[in-house]
């Protein structure tokens, strides 16, 4: 999967995506890459990736986004996805979804 293939999966859940900088207040996705991964056989590379952190930002309590997008990214075969976590953001009243994902 590219990036690009991870970016348009995330844009059907939502319009409001965004790649490393949000550009909008409340409701929205910002993801971006953490770093790589490798999966070794032989002594090998025998496939590589990438981890991306994914962030969703609402100010709507029991919001209904999360679960669609856990849905979302856990059903694709090419992404293997962490547990949700989610805070609260005293500075902008804003609550937080994160989670991350191991995309090859």
């Amino acid at each position: 999967m590219t990036l690009e293939n991870f970016r348009d999966l995330l844009l059907t859940v939502t319009p409001d995506v965004y790649h490393f900088e949000a550009h909008k207040d409340e409701e929205y996705i910002v993801w971006h890459e953490v770093g790589g991964i490798s999966l070794t056989g032989d002594d090998r590379h025998a496939e590589t990736g990438t981890r991306i952190a994914v962030d969703y930002y609402t100010k709507q309590e029991y919001d209904t986004l999360p679960a669609r997008l856990s849905e979302t990214l856990g059903s694709c075969p090419d992404i293997a996805l962490s547990d949700e976590r989610v805070m609260f953001e005293p500075e902008t009243e804003l609550i937080h979804y994160a989670y991350t994902c191991e995309v090859i």
